[in-house]
């Protein structure tokens, strides 16, 4: 090997040793709380809302929305943000309209150790409100217990959506790539959920009307649900899993290459599933009638109830009881197999 080659070798382990102790010492010292060195400068303005109001309209571009009961039957609103930001905190016609305006130019956005997320916590005194909507470019929107809404609009461009043991007569969710988790929550009506690239995870959810929701690259999970209405599903390359849910209305799931896959699914109404290379599981799953179909993707599982089986597939094999009484279960395959025990 070639002197300066050396050289550069030796110099180059040298440095990559003095930042490993550089950071590590660094590490030590901040506890790991590397907050410390950031170069944005943060106010914390804390304001009390004694007018009445009916709804809150939250619109910020960076910031983390908490949405509280208030401790103590008061509306009290924090906000921890760069100083460069402006707050405004009005009523419109009923309406508490908070908003967050970044002045900050483009540059002050690239930010070394800046660990810190602009905050909006919003302490509610009362359990029921008209509407609530809260739309924030890249931060995560939380929806603590124990609220009652009549509509919920929640939209959030890169930031996760929480929210949990909520009451509202109408939902409606977009998260573009951050994911979206409901939990133990009542809907009258419509519950709409649009995800890009996150995944959509719903948990004892009961709703008296219909649920939507669509991916794209993400996932689509429920777990214990109680529909009056139709459940209408849609993936591209995600994957839908379905358990224990019961929905009257009919359940419609379809998905590009993505699998469907449900257990103890059962609906009064039809069952529509299609993928194009994605395979269909349904265990121990029921419905007045069944249309499935696949390009590519196998189709298999168990029914709880006689069903009439029509099947036609290209290059696949064919496994199905024979049977003569019960509703309509029609599956066509392109290549893929069809077997029902």
């Amino acid at each position: 090997m070639k002197r300066s080659k050396k050289v550069a070798l030796i110099t180059a382990l040298i440095l990559i040793g003095a930042g490993i102790v550089l950071g590590s010492v660094c590490t030590a010292i901040t506890q790991g709380d590397f907050s410390m060195f950031s170069t944005t400068q943060y106010m914390e303005l804390n304001h009390d809302v004694t007018s009445p109001f009916t709804s809150i309209r939250i619109e910020a571009s960076d910031h983390d929305v908490h949405i509280i009961p208030s401790p103590d039957k008061g509306c009290h609103l924090t906000v921890i943000t760069p100083k460069r930001d402006s707050v405004t905190s009005e009523f419109d016609r009923g309406t508490l309209v908070i908003e967050v305006c970044n002045h900050r130019a483009w540059y002050e956005h690239i930010s070394l150790f800046n660990y810190r997320s602009p905050q909006i916590i919003l302490a509610l005194p009362e359990d029921s409100y008209e509407n609530l909507g809260v739309q924030v470019g890249s931060g995560k929107i939380e929806v603590a217990d124990g609220f009652t809404f009549d509509e919920v609009n929640l939209h959030t461009g890169s930031g996760n959506v929480f929210a949990a043991n909520m009451h509202a007569e109408n939902l409606f969710v977009d998260a573009n790539s951050g994911k979206i988790e409901l939990y133990n929550l009542n809907v009258e009506n419509i519950m709409q959920l649009e995800a890009s690239s996150g995944n959509i995870t719903l948990s004892n959810v009961n709703s008296n009307g219909k649920i939507e929701a669509e991916v794209s690259s993400g996932r689509i999970t429920c777990d214990t649900m109680t529909v009056a209405g139709t459940m209408d599903f849609s993936a591209s390359s995600g994957n839908t899993e379905l358990r224990n849910v019961q929905a009257d209305g009919g359940i419609r799931a379809e998905s590009n290459s993505g699998k469907i896959e449900f257990t103890n699914v059962i609906t009064e109404g039809p069952m529509d599933l299609s993928t194009s290379s994605g395979s269909i599981v349904l265990e121990d799953c029921d419905a007045g009638e069944l249309d499935i179909s696949t390009s590519s993707g196998s189709v298999k599982g168990h029914l709880l109830t006689d069903k009439v089986f029509v099947c036609d597939t290209g290059s696949g094999s064919i496994h199905v009881p024979t049977s003569t009484t019960g509703g309509v279960c029609r599956i066509k395959t392109g290549s893929g197999s069809i077997r029902f025990e």
